[in-house]
């Protein structure tokens, strides 16, 4: 196209805008050279180099060597004396930048609206235009334009932030002075790349802030000369420009993501052919396809390369991959030794249950679980005979069985002392300065473990109850047979709830002494008037008689002959957590204090836990409704989707802090226990609320 304005001279010759020293990569490299103390060497005179021989070489073979060069090869050679770039930089030597370009395949030609070197330098070059610095990433295809990452940010600017206000004259034709400069096309920061069409142009997009001033100048210039056709053939002009770059800039886009499209796929054909190949070596070696490491990241690595395979590169790779399929063979064999060991195990199982009902009462508690006894070395002795391939039979376990009593009493002994431990770390819990566990005899740790405070829980489970020394170990042994004791990580279970990070709970190891339980208990027999050193036994068949009750009534405790100590008293905390709770999310319009709108029934102690002479009866709270109110609200609950929630509770709690720990059970009892004692309330239809909460 012929220009008859400055359409297109405004666009030539602009100087960048240099970031400021401080982001501009190359004042920071200037800087850290400088720190050194280094002597400037003495200037030298040049030395004659490689390429001098092409000075004094015959046109036409210099020109047909040159014609097999890319473009950056043509600038790398402009770069090493003045006598190549003065005879490269000619116009009249364009014929070679132009035989080089032809040298990459599906490259757009140069449009005419720029010089070759600028169209080579700006698509093969590293070299930033406005700094210098030899690492420009930021590559703008619709303006020619390469920049480093600050350089880049002091010459492109979102449209909206240019003051234009001089240009509300300019829109013609429903055109925005947007169409008469050229927009970024960078995809590096995400900014949709601008279509060939100038009207397309918008004030979100990115524009070269130095071009941007000079069309501004420019019109404003035409604009107070008066001359409206001058200025029309001007705008015109400069939109076929703007045109024409954004349109090449599109094509040069496509080509660069063609070009690494291709480029990928033929990595993936030389690693696909390398991987053949070596496997293809391999099999001629004996080896086969089931030998071949499977999800392995180093055979990988060796396998998926894209340099093709030779004798060099084999002799280096085939010890390697001969190791890693012997780590493969190794694994397969240990697979398969443990797969019989588990069936060895499996066959044990019944006959350790019954010689557990063989050891005295007093240590079958303690006794190790099936996963534990088998890790016992006389029993693994057993289990690995003749590589774990020999069945497990009475005639072999009788010879031994004097062995594992005694393997089973040490292991007694250290799962009392972990306990004891246990305990030890919760009574520290709260101490600057923490002491170490005292030097128990076997008799001093099993009187700390027969005490009534000494509680322990299992958070394997869903076990709110705390239970005795003797119970959890019993309960470990028959509810978690195949986990080793006290094992925080990894998990053994498909069923582990510690497979993901969110469902992991707060507390590991699995087994711990209850959070200040042994305080609560001393709390708990101080109000009951019980000596501190009262076994955990004696209270368990004080409860199991009727004597040691909680004054409450709840329903949801278990008769009298099924509870213990543990489940009583961890009835009794999770009734004060849960007052607790309630308060600190109460509704501002009650402050702290809820009042009797909330009851506390289980704060004194002396208030609800009560130690009854033999014979004496208890009158617990009278909560139940008549039965054809129960049935109706029964009703009503089944027909619900959602599970009920108390109105009183609903009411007093922050709109902020309703969640699912609101709901209870479907159960009328419970909710009319939960209505008297709690609120003081007979339980009614119009006292419930069926709604879903999100959270926990």
């Amino acid at each position: 196209m012929h220009y008859t304005t400055n359409a297109f001279n405004i666009s030539q010759g602009l100087v960048p805008r240099k970031a400021h020293p401080y982001y501009s990569r190359k004042s920071k490299a200037k800087s850290s050279s400088s720190k050194g103390n280094t002597v400037p060497s003495p200037r030298s005179r040049a030395k004659v180099g490689k390429l001098a021989a092409l000075k004094d070489m015959p046109a036409e073979i210099f020109y047909m060597i040159v014609g097999w060069l890319l473009p950056v090869d043509l600038i790398h050679l402009s770069r090493t004396s003045k006598f190549f770039r003065s005879m490269l930089m000619s116009r009249k030597n364009e014929c070679l930048w132009k035989e080089a370009r032809r040298n990459v395949p599906g490259l757009p030609d140069c449009p005419p609206i720029l010089s070759e070197p600028r169209y080579a330098a700006f698509l093969f070059d590293q070299y930033c235009f406005a700094c210098g610095i030899e690492r420009s990433t930021n590559v703008d295809y619709n303006l020619a334009l390469r920049f480093c990452a600050p350089c880049y940010h002091a010459n492109m600017v979102t449209g909206n932030t240019l003051d234009f206000l001089e240009l509300a004259r300019v829109n013609t034709e429903g055109r925005c002075w947007f169409a008469y400069v050229a927009g970024s096309s960078d995809s590096i920061r995400r900014i949709s790349a601008l279509r060939g069409d100038p009207d397309q142009n918008r004030e979100y997009h990115d524009y070269y802030v130095v071009e941007t001033n000079a069309v501004r100048d420019e019109i404003i210039r035409l604009m107070g000369l008066g001359d409206s056709d001058t200025l029309r053939t001007f705008l015109n002009e400069r939109r076929e420009y703007v045109r024409q770059m954004q349109t090449h800039g599109q094509a040069v886009a496509e080509w660069r993501h063609q070009t690494l499209c291709d480029k990928h796929e033929e990595a993936k054909n030389a690693k696909s052919d390398r991987s053949r190949a070596m496997k293809d070596k391999l099999f001629e070696l004996g080896y086969s396809e089931d030998d071949f490491p499977v999800n392995n990241a180093a055979w990988d690595n060796i396998l998926n390369q894209p340099t093709k395979l030779n004798d060099r590169i084999w002799k280096t790779a085939r010890p390697k991959l001969e190791a890693l399929i012997e780590q493969r063979q190794q694994a397969r064999l240990q697979a398969a030794f443990e797969a019989r060991l588990k069936e060895r195990q499996a066959e044990f199982a019944p006959y350790y249950e019954d010689f557990v009902k063989t050891v005295p009462e007093a240590e079958r508690s303690f006794m190790p679980n099936l996963h534990d006894a088998s890790a016992l070395p006389c029993i693994v002795a057993i289990l690995s005979e003749s590589n774990a391939e020999t069945p497990i039979t009475l005639g072999r376990l009788v010879p031994i069985q004097a062995s594992l009593r005694d393997e089973a009493l040490q292991y007694i002994a250290d799962a009392k002392r972990d306990l004891v431990k246990m305990q030890h770390d919760e009574r520290q819990r709260f101490v600057s300065t923490k002491e170490s566990l005292p030097a128990y005899a076997a008799a001093q740790v099993d009187a700390e473990l027969a005490k009534a405070s000494s509680l322990f829980i299992c958070h394997h489970c869903p076990l709110e109850a705390s239970l005795s020394a003797q119970d959890i170990c019993t309960h470990w042994r028959m509810e978690h047979p195949h986990l080793k004791w006290n094992d925080n990580w990894p998990p053994n279970e498909h069923s582990d709830r510690r497979r993901r990070p969110s469902d992991r709970p707060k507390k590991l190891p699995w087994v711990s002494a209850r959070w200040q339980g042994e305080k609560a208990a001393k709390e708990a027999l101080k109000a009951l008037d019980v000596e501190e050193d009262t076994s955990h036994a004696e209270l368990d068949e004080l409860v199991r008689s009727g004597q040691l009750v909680c004054a409450c009534g709840d329903p949801r405790l278990p008769p009298a002959h099924e509870s213990s100590w543990g489940i009583l008293l961890s009835h009794v905390l999770a009734e004060q957590r849960w007052y607790e709770a309630r308060v600190q999310v109460l509704s501002p319009n009650y402050g702290s204090h809820p009042g009797d709108a909330i009851r506390d029934n289980h704060r004194p102690l002396e208030a609800c836990l009560m130690l009854l002479y033999p014979g004496e009866e208890l009158v617990y709270p009278e909560y139940k409704i008549p039965q054809e109110e129960a049935d109706e609200i029964a009703a009503l609950m089944a027909a619900e989707q959602h599970p009920p929630t108390c109105k009183r509770c609903y009411d007093l709690t922050k709109r902020t802090w309703r969640f699912k720990s609101m709901w209870m059970p479907r159960d009328v009892d419970v909710l009319a226990h939960h209505m008297k004692t709690k609120h003081g309330k007979q339980l009614t239809k119009d006292l419930l609320v069926f709604e879903y909460f999100l959270g926990h």
